[in-house]
């Protein structure tokens, strides 16, 4: 698990990759399992979730 600093450059590299692919500006990565339980229930009710790793392994057991 990632904490401070490299969490950071990971969430940089993560936007720049996805903003490289996608072709837009408009990104927000959250990492839901640091973000407030409010925050979460807005993505989750926006059905705005586009990937989660928890989900890419359950589907691959």
């Amino acid at each position: 698990k990632c904490k401070g600093k490299k969490m950071f450059a990971l969430q940089l590299k993560l936007i720049s990759e996805l903003t490289s692919l996608l072709k837009t500006n408009k990104i927000d990565l959250v990492v839901m399992n640091e973000a407030l339980v409010s925050l979460n229930y807005e993505i989750i009710k926006a059905n705005n979730h586009i990937f989660s790793q928890e989900m890419k392994q359950n589907l691959s057991t």
